[in-house]
Order: structure tokens, then sequence, then C-alpha cells
């Protein structure tokens, strides 16, 4: 007859829950914030790149930006938004999924609102440029880029 044998695996990160190991969760979220801090720099830095390659790319005086890839432009949008996690304002990060919205009906419906594109990017400029426009503020300029787009949309039907 065959004889069973159980092994018992010592499990670490059980032996540290249960054995009063390990960093509480307040003190595993503020070293992560401590951490995001450390990158904010270069956070900020990345979204001053996205937009000014926005700016210079598909901004208004651009002439030629109907004949540019708007692919990109969703993805340096989609970039600021990734950048946007260690950062304030995080209006910043809504202003350019805002933009992302415009971009991706766009796409779709195969016109382009250049209008719309240009208020978009003048807010993210504004945003970005460290002015205090307070959190109401900030709330009810994304709100307003969220009733541009719904208008935009309602009307090319």
């Amino acid at each position: 007859m065959t004889v069973v044998r159980k092994f018992k695996i010592p499990n670490r990160l059980r032996a540290a829950l249960f054995n009063g190991g390990g960093k509480r969760i307040d003190e595993a979220v503020a070293d992560a914030d401590a951490g995001l801090a450390t990158l904010a720099e270069a956070c900020l830095a990345a979204v001053a790149e996205c937009i000014g390659r926005i700016e210079g790319e598909f901004g208004a005086q651009v002439v030629d930006r109907g004949s540019r890839d708007m692919a990109e432009l969703y993805r340096l949008s989609g970039r600021i938004i990734d950048a946007c996690a260690p950062i304030e304002p995080k209006a910043l990060a809504e202003a350019a999924r805002c933009l992302c919205d415009v971009l991706d009906y766009a796409m779709e419906a195969g016109h382009w609102d250049w209008a719309a594109v240009d208020i978009h990017i003048d807010a993210l400029k504004l945003l970005a440029s460290g002015i205090d426009l307070g959190e109401s503020g900030e709330q009810q300029l994304i709100k307003s880029l969220v009733k541009l787009r719904q208008h935009r949309e309602a009307l090319a039907g």
C-alpha cells in the first residue's frame, strides 16, 4: 500500500502577514506617494515636451496640420495622461482625456473639428502653465470641454 506524504511549503507572504512583519497599509501608501513625488519633475518635463510637440505639430499656427497623422496627436495626448499620475493638477490628465475623446470621435467620423482641437490644446497649455485656477475653476474647465465635445458630436450627427 502507498503511503501519502504531505509537504508543508513555507509561504513568506503568509508569514509576513500573520507574524506582524512587513509594512502597514498606511505606511506602504505613504512610501508609494513619496516614490511618485520623486518622479514629479520628470513627469512635468514629459508633459511639457508633449504639449510642445502638440503645439508645434498640430497647433492653430501650423499650416499643413491637416496632413499630419492624427493618431500621433492621440498618442501624445495619451502620453500626457500617463505622465500625470504623480503631478497636480489632475485636471491636466482630464483635459488630455477630453482631447482623446474629441480625436477618437473625429477618427471614427472622418471629420476633423479643428476649432475643438484648438480649444483643447489651449486648455492643456493653460493647465500646464502653473496658473492656479483653483479646484472649482479646473472642474469648470473640464465640464466645459466635455460639453463642447457633446455639442460638437450632436451637431455632426
